[in-house]
């Protein structure tokens, strides 16, 4: 599918929630190395997975006609992908579907309707937009889909207009007062999350519009130099700083700090102890996996209970706990250029300790 917006001109809507600090794929950093290199005239890198992104886009009408039904949406205004724009903001968003709606929507678990924030959303004769998701995820594990999962997309479609209507098209809505993101989940459920307008998310979305476009002409005038935004992540100093110069010779750390009066070497003596604390934790895990193995013999689970609460890295917290000690199966194989294997039950090095909340 052809991209219908420019990089290069500044915040895009797939990227929305990067630019908010609320992607796992992506920091406001990358997104940014993405638009100033595209000024340069540098294609990015190819996805990853490139065969799921078409094989998402191939179902696309499939999950659209699904969205239609559940919804019983009016036959859409403007189906398939429209480029869309706001004067004066710099932000440029495509949307999968634009839609009068006709009803009174609820939650309702019979038809995969969920309606974030509860309460009802009136979409009769009012544009909607529609985003569709393909996941390779079995079954939802959410009740409200992740920010970068489709609706920074429909909120950031909401502030917009479409660039060029088609010649039928009828007089264009000054307002999306509502949107849905429908995720068809490993193709055998679809789940149709609705939203209403929401004018303080569309507020920083904009904030972050006027905010990105402002730090990629920085970096254009300083050639790369200036406009970064504050690292969140170790990556990001990849991404900020991919190449070495040679011929610069060692800084001296001592007197640096980190732009709020703490020293960098305060930094450095954290990453110092954090490692050695780490390896002695890791330690500590081996140690106590040798004894709970033992105890645990030819079991599968186990289970403990304490007087007091116990928080996991998870943040869960409670007084009785299931110890697993998993197994991974492997069917059996024909022989090829390797003997062939019976099949086998493995287990694995490493114990689960999950609360029983």
């Amino acid at each position: 599918m052809p991209k219908l917006t420019d990089s290069a001109a500044g915040l895009t809507g797939s990227v929305i929630a990067a630019a908010l600090g609320e992607s796992p794929w992506a920091t406001a950093n990358d997104i940014l190395r993405r638009s100033y290199e595209a000024n340069l005239g540098i294609e990015p890198p190819p996805f990853d997975n490139q065969e799921l992104m078409d094989f998402g886009n191939d179902v696309e009408p499939l999950i659209a006609n699904r969205c239609n039904q559940a919804l019983e949406l009016r036959a859409a205004l403007y189906p398939g992908p429209l480029a869309l724009g706001i004067e004066g903001v710099p932000l440029q968003c495509s949307t999968d579907q634009i839609a009068l709606g006709t009803q009174i929507i609820k939650t309702d678990a019979s038809r995969n309707i969920e309606v974030i924030g509860g309460g009802e959303i009136d979409t009769t004769d009012n544009l909607g937009v529609q985003e569709f998701k393909f996941t390779t995820q079995r079954f939802p594990r959410y009740s409200v889909p992740p920010f970068w999962q489709g609706p920074g997309q429909i909120f950031g479609a909401m502030l917009c207009q479409p660039v060029e209507l088609p010649k039928e098209a009828p007089v264009w809505a000054t307002n999306l007062l509502w949107g849905s993101v429908s995720i068809c989940f490993a193709g055998a459920e679809t789940r149709h999350y609705v939203y209403r307008r929401d004018d303080e998310i569309l507020d920083r979305i904009e904030a972050a519009a006027y905010d990105f476009r402002a730090r990629l002409d920085e970096l254009l005038a300083s050639d790369g130099a200036d406009g970064w935004y504050p690292f969140q992540t170790s990556a990001d100093g990849n991404t900020v700083f991919p190449t070495v110069d040679d011929d610069e010779g060692d800084i001296e750390l001592n007197g640096l700090d980190d732009g709020n009066g703490r020293p960098i070497a305060d930094y450095v003596a954290d990453f110092i102890n954090g490692h050695r604390i780490k390896k002695s934790g890791e330690e500590v895990i081996d140690k106590c996996e040798a004894q709970i193995k033992e105890a645990l013999g030819n079991h599968k689970r186990g289970v403990v209970r304490f007087e007091e609460e116990l928080q996991t890295v998870k943040g869960e917290s409670s007084n009785t706990f299931m110890v697993s000690w998993p197994v991974r199966n492997y069917g059996a194989t024909e022989a090829r250029t390797v003997p062939a294997k019976e099949a086998r039950t493995v287990r694995l090095k490493t114990l689960s300790v999950q609360p029983l909340l």
